[in-house]
């Protein structure tokens, strides 16, 4: 979070907007005294904390392949054979530590 002067704020209004558009709050002071703030409007529409991490898991989840979808061998007789997900909880820790 941001700190301008209300004379700033006055002066140089392109680039505050520019600054909230880019998703930065800024607190306005006016004689080192803090009169208010500014915040894009998604901040002050309400979308923070909870629903915001949400939507963003969320968001994160559409393009993620199921563990099972990505670790699926063959067997023996050429048949995709689904391992348990032990199996590939541990094959996943042993590539990551690359073995």
């Amino acid at each position: 979070m941001g700190t301008i002067t209300a004379r700033q704020l006055h002066e140089n209004t392109k680039s505050v907007l520019n600054q909230l558009e880019q998703g930065e709050t800024l607190l306005i002071t006016r004689n080192g005294r803090t009169i208010g703030r500014l915040e894009p409007v998604a901040a002050a529409a309400g979308q923070s904390g909870w629903s915001a991490i949400m939507a963003e898991n969320w968001r994160s989840k559409r393009s993620v392949k199921s563990l099972q979808a990505v670790f699926a061998p063959m067997d023996a007789t050429g048949e995709k054979a689904a391992p348990d997900e032990d199996t590939i909880r541990a094959e996943v820790h042993a590539h990551r530590k690359g073995r």
